[in-house]
Order: structure tokens, then sequence, then C-alpha cells
């Protein structure tokens, strides 16, 4: 096989991106459509062969208009997306910035990867294997394609694809035809060949040929760059007004987008937490209560503030969360639907799965993308010891008629991630507890405990920070509504002791840019942690 037989293939859809969001393929992009853009980098590749860009048969005329004069194929073609598509879009949008680590294996490679199609074209093009590139990666680095290239081929009797580790949308991901043929069968995608599986345990194949290892700092990044949304976007458009946007390598890309994101990136928050009812269904348990009863919140306000906030920013994420069992809110329906319908990116929740058995209809048939279950202690009769109550059994039945009313109607969300909490009393279930929820729904959580800053008993094994406090990541990323209105920096502050303001009074918007965080990012910024009691003492200053 000589280089040249591999063909670079982009997925190309002017109205709808992989991930469900409007397309940005036609906005401009240093002079030029974000989709030229993109292929003119590609274009760079030399050790590829064709480069092809598919679309639907309506949109050729004007793919073909917006790549004039480049050495691109645009082939239409009909297809429609797969059901279990928004299955993997759910995952994506939770872990948009990793190249890897979203529910159910899902890798940044997957999603303008349709493997169904792919293998079509590949056997249509009489190409061995395809390297598919996203066609919103307008900073796709074309040497790390290449070096892509040179190693698949240096071990393709070994492997049948080859990745790397690259933040999201500045590489691709090789896939060999027989691979292509198969995995549309198996009801699989490329991402799930490098994911863990209780039944078939290996190592990890980043450690592998099939890997092309590249700089550390590069692979640590943790920034996406597919442009896909309004806030990748301008990043991207921020780069290009120091870099060449055809020239730039990876490094000098990842380097200069870790100097310059924190200005673009974290001007309006990646994802809410919203509390509907404060209190838990059981008297003991792992998590706190606030000493105070709150809520319900106020659905229509909610609402309202949050579309407010979703009108500026096209990748919100809202987990309706908090301290308390969202379902026990009167109207969750009303509210859920409505935050779908200003244009929330997706929707999470969590759910202790202590409600009426008729609940399992009600979630399942809501635009919820993500279900966690708290079951948190997954033994009988130490759930029964640590959690106050004997309901264990009661929380099983009703995880397995969601599940099996996600079966009955073949949909593919909401995702479930069954979640327990590690503690000396708990060790001992976590193998069994992972594997077993695995192999049933495809994920599992194990958390670690959080004594709250202090603020209750300390039942964690271990400390997974740092050994040298930083500045909390949460305060630019997230921020938390309680069922009350008030709004808190982070959900650590379960008793909000440092309320920032309420949505009764100020929008999220206001909040999010207003001087009571500015001033705690500042104090983090500076390592003085003290002026804060609760973050002087947090120990979940590290998470993601």
């Amino acid at each position: 096989m000589t280089n040249n037989n591999i063909p670079i293939i982009l997925w190309a859809d002017l109205e709808t991106a992989p991930l469900g969001q409007p397309s940005k393929l036609r906005e401009d992009f240093a002079g030029r459509p974000l989709l030229r853009q993109t292929l003119e980098r590609v274009c760079r590749s030399e050790k590829s062969g064709r480069k092809i860009v598919f679309c639907r048969p309506e949109q050729a005329e004007e793919v073909q208009s917006i790549l004039k004069g480049l050495n691109v194929e645009v082939l239409p073609i009909e297809f429609s997306r797969p059901q279990w598509w928004s299955g993997l879009t759910a995952s994506r949008k939770w872990a948009a910035q990793c190249w890897r680590g979203g529910m159910l294996g899902v890798c940044a490679f997957d999603e303008a990867t349709l493997p169904f199609v792919l293998a079509e074209l590949a056997k249509k093009l009489d190409a061995p294997a395809v390297l598919s590139v996203d066609p919103h990666g307008a900073w796709v680095d074309p040497c790390v394609l290449d070096r892509q290239i040179e190693q698949y081929l240096a071990h393709q009797d070994e492997y049948y694809f080859s990745f790397t580790q690259a933040p999201p949308g500045l590489a691709g991901v090789i896939i060999a035809r027989e691979l292509l043929e198969k995995l549309p069968q198996a009801n699989k995608i490329a991402g799930t060949l490098i994911g863990y599986q209780p039944s078939s345990p290996k190592i990890d194949l980043i450690s592998k040929a099939c890997n092309l290892t590249l700089d550390p700092a590069v692979i640590q990044t943790g920034i996406r760059f597919i442009c896909d949304t309004q806030r990748t976007l301008a990043l991207g458009r921020k780069l290009a007004q120091t870099l060449d946007p055809l020239t730039a390598d990876i490094v000098q890309i990842t380097s200069h987008a870790r100097n310059i994101a924190g200005s673009v990136l974290m001007d309006l928050p990646h994802e809410l937490e919203i509390e509907l009812v404060s209190g838990w269904p059981w008297p003991g348990g792992y998590r706190p209560s606030p000493d105070k009863p709150r809520g319900p919140i106020d659905a229509k306000l909610i609402v309202e503030r949050v579309a407010e906030l979703a009108s500026q920013c096209d990748d919100l994420l809202v987990f309706l969360g908090g301290f308390g069992e969202p379902s026990a809110h009167p109207e969750l329906g009303k509210i859920v639907t409505g935050l779908k319908n200003t244009g929330v990116w997706s929707i999470g929740m969590h759910s202790t799965a202590l409600f009426d058995s008729s609940m399992s209809e009600t979630i399942t048939s809501l635009p919820i993308d993500i279900l966690a279950l708290l079951i948190d202690v997954p033994q009988r009769e130490l759930y029964k010891e640590i959690m106050g109550i004997d309901h264990y059994e009661q929380v099983q039945k009703n995880i397995e008629r969601v599940m099996k009313t996600i079966e009955t109607h073949l949909l593919p969300t909401p995702l479930l991630a069954p979640t327990m909490i590690k503690t000396p009393e708990t060790m001992e279930l976590m193998d069994a507890f992972f594997d077993g929820w695995f192999n049933k729904v495809g994920w599992a959580v194990i958390n670690g405990y959080s004594d709250y800053a202090g603020q209750i008993p300390n039942h964690a094994v271990n400390s997974m920070a740092g050994p040298k406090r930083k500045s909390c990541r949460q305060i630019y990323r997230r921020m938390t509504i309680f069922a009350d209105g008030n709004v808190v920096p982070c959900d650590q502050d379960f008793n909000a002791q440092i309320p920032l303001a309420s949505i009764r009074e100020q929008s999220l918007i206001d909040i999010w840019q207003g001087l009571s965080l500015h001033e705690l990012r500042e104090s983090h910024l500076t390592e003085n942690f003290c002026p804060n009691i609760l973050c002087s003492r947090c120990r979940q200053w590290h998470r993601p």
C-alpha cells in the first residue's frame, strides 16, 4: 500500500452540526467560510490521497461553490443519521473539550465519523482505509495528519485503525475499510475500540502503536478546537488574529490557545446546576441536606433566566441536581421542556430512583440526555444502615423500570449513569458495582466522598487533590442555582453561606460577570483562599 491510497474524508452539513446545533460551516473565518478554512489546511497534507467532502444532494452545489479552486471532490450522498446518533451526541456534549472520556466510550473523532457512509465510500474509492476529519476543525494540523498516515502504514498489520490524543479538532482518525464494514453490523463506533470493556479487559491502547504520540503539553491542553459552537468559533477567530490560519502548527496553536482561552471561553458559564427542590428522601446518607428547606423553584422564572443565557451561547449544559430529588418538583415536565425550548444544548438530571413507579415513563419521555442514578451504597444491608431506610429493592426496581422503558421504546436517551460513592464502607463493592452496571447500561460512575469543605464529617478514603493547592476550575465553568433562587459559586456551598445573588433580582449573565465572582476568581488566581472560608477548606478544587 502506498501513502496516497488513504483519502481524507469530511462530512459537511451546512444546516446542522454533528452534535445538533446550527452548523457554522458558512461562517466567516479569517476571510473565508469555515468549511473552506478546514479544507485549505487539509489540502496541505502531503501523505494522503484524494480529499473528499460528502454532503446531502441539495447542499452539493453550495458546498462546491465554497470549495471552488481547491483540489477537493464533493460527493452528494443521501443518508439519514442513525437512531443511536442522539446517544452519541448526548455523550459528547458533556465531554466536548476532551478527546475521550465520554459515556459509552465515545471519543471526539466519533462526532463526525459515520462508519456506514465511510464504508461505502471506501469501497467506491477502492481505498483500504480512510482518514476522517471534522469539517469544523478549522485548525486541523496537516502535518499531524501525515504523521498519522505514516504511523498507520507502519503498523497496519497489527491494527485496523489509528488515532491520536490531540485536542478535539486538531487531528483525525484512520479506520481500515474492513473495520468500517464491521462497525455498523455490530452497532459500534470507533471510540468503543479504545474504551474499557469489563468482559474483555485489555491494556489501554494509548500505549500501543495505533496511537500517534504527541507532546504532553499538547495532549493536556484541554480545549476544544472544533469550531461548531459560538464559543469555540470565537476562540478560533481569536487565534487567527495572531497565528497564520493556514500554516500554524499544533504546538503553536495549543500554546497560544492556553494563553488566551480564558478571555474567550469563560465569558459565559458552560454549565448550570439547578436545584428544583431540596431535601433527600432518606434520613441518612453521604449527601448533606440544607439546614432550611428550599423551593420548589419557580418554574417560570428559572426557564426565563436560562433563556436569557442560552440566547448568547449555543453550548449551554444544564444539570438538574443540587441537594434534592428533582422528580419531586410538581412541574418537572414543564421545566425540562421549557429549558430545552430555550436552546439549552443538553440537559442532565440526577435521581435517587425513589419515586412513584409511573415516574419512569415521565422521565424517559422528557428531553433528558443524561440520568445519573444515585444508588450511592450498592448493597442492601449496607444501604439500610447508611441511608437510614430499607428502600434498596425499590431503587433497583425503579431503575429496572427505567431500563425497560428505554428498551421497549428503543430510546437512545437518556443515557444512564448508575452512581456510587467511594468510602471505607463501600470500597469492597466497587468492582462488582462498576462491572455489573457497565455491562447492563454501558456506564457506571464511582464518585469520591466530599465533606463539603469541612461542613460534614469526612468519610473519604483519600484525597484526590494535588499536593499543591491551585485555583478552582469550577468557578470559571459553572455555577449552582438553588431552589430558592439563590446562586452560589459551586455545589460545595450546600447551605448557601456565600450567596452571589438571586435570580429573582439579577440575570444569570449579570451574576456570572458580576463583582462578587470576579473578586473570588481574582483571589484564587493569587492563591489567596482565606477570604472565603469554604474555599480555604475545600478538597474538591481539582475537579474538571
